[in-house]
């Protein structure tokens, strides 16, 4: 099992949108290898702020090593059309967590 978060930092709403469609690709990449994913997100005003992917079954750690990292999206601005930036970004970052010991204590 490998987690993922899925931000768009406090870009504008274009870097939401690219969220948005890195989260349709990491879906369509994920049925194409037979890998499992689950969503959850936080929706913005123009798309997704945040969201957890959670990827498991064979081959979930290479597709979440091929996202993590900066993602550079390139498209004309949906929102603001004669904007000349193309450039959105957004970051994937890998959550590692630490498997802490459980203890317990016998009632006495």
């Amino acid at each position: 099992m490998v987690t993922l978060l899925i931000s768009s930092g406090n870009g504008p709403g274009e870097c939401q949108q690219a969220v948005g469609h890195v989260l349709t690709r990491l879906r369509d990449e994920a049925e194409a290898r037979g890998v499992t994913l689950d969503l959850a997100g936080r929706a913005g005003r123009d798309g997704p702020v945040s969201a957890i992917a959670v990827l498991t079954g064979p081959g979930a750690e290479a597709l979440a090593a091929r996202w993590e990292g900066g993602v550079l999206w390139r498209c004309p601005s949906a929102l603001r059309p004669r904007h000349k930036r193309k450039n959105w970004l957004c970051r994937c970052f890998a959550c590692r967590l630490r498997h802490a010991g459980l203890t317990s204590t016998r009632a006495r």
